[in-house]
């Protein structure tokens, strides 16, 4: 009896923490989507493909945040090193780049991380300028092919090079992070326009090392807080239905089959407001 007694309140307990662990992740939820959206702009399978993963019935379907860095004359995937995480914008995000020593010893600051705020772009200028990086390498490789037209080694690099500037125009990610910084009311204000950018809390690393002598440094995106993107269940069967209207070949560049509006709230993370094709 007394055993009973006790299992009944350990029952009730849990549910007591249950109902208090739910109560506070639909009041979070609530409170992030409370007024008007920090931003609200149409990603494409492009920018938030359907994750690999089993899905069960239960946990519904997930997509994942595809997003990249420019390089000076390449785009590069994500988690790389864009041109403009400079000496000058690690030094406003609170590395010590001024007290770095020149010597072996400061290459223990490699693993130093900070957390930041890091604003996106979707098909913006960043993207134009890709595909822009992409064509003069591709006019660069097709020009030598003309000129040493029985070289292997350069038509297969001329290959690589239009199927590189096909994936630019057709399949690959148009979300480029372009800027950082510590404080998340200063990045809205610079980058106003809330249908082609919004702002994710992320990690950026420091990265030294040695060159000629000299001690360099740079730093990269290591992470960004969006593992993936929960799709409601009056989501999922429009997102499988585009999906199953348009079957693809791994073989070449595919297009996006679905489009999907993200709306961001006050907590800076995103749910969806709809689902449907891509416009043309």
């Amino acid at each position: 009896m007394r055993l009973t007694r006790v299992v009944q309140v350990l029952l009730l307990v849990g549910c007591i923490l249950l109902a208090v662990v739910n109560y506070s992740i639909f009041h979070h939820v609530k409170s992030n989507q409370q007024g008007q959206p920090n931003a609200r702009l149409w990603l494409t399978e492009r920018e938030l493909p359907l994750l690999k993963n089993p899905i069960s019935e239960d946990t519904g379907l997930r997509l994942g945040l595809h997003w990249r860095v420019l390089g000076d004359e390449a785009a590069e995937d994500r988690h790389g090193t864009p041109f403009w995480l400079t000496g000058e914008k690690l030094q406003q995000l609170g590395f010590p780049i001024d007290s770095l020593p020149a010597d072996r010893q400061s290459k223990r600051l490699y693993r130093e991380k900070r957390p930041v705020y890091i604003v996106f772009e979707q098909n913006g200028p960043t993207f134009k300028k890709a595909v822009h990086q992409a064509a003069q390498l591709y006019e660069r490789e097709d020009g030598a092919v003309k000129q040493h037209p029985n070289d292997k080694s350069l038509r297969a690099s001329r290959l690589a090079a239009l199927k590189r500037l096909q994936a630019e125009e057709v399949s690959l990610p148009r979300l480029f992070a372009v800027d950082a910084g510590v404080n998340p009311a200063e990045l809205k204000e610079l980058y106003s326009n809330s249908s082609q950018y919004f702002i994710l809390p992320g990690i950026v690393q420091l990265h030294v090392r040695e060159e000629n002598n000299r001690v360099m440094v740079s730093g990269f995106i290591d992470s960004i807080n969006l593992p993936s993107v929960h799709v409601p269940v009056q989501f999922s069967s429009a997102i499988k239905a585009l999906i199953a209207r348009h079957q693809q070949s791994t073989r070449q560049p595919q297009p996006p089959r679905y489009a999907v509006l993200l709306a961001w709230g006050h907590h800076l993370e995103p749910w969806i407001d709809a689902v449907g094709p891509v416009a043309d």
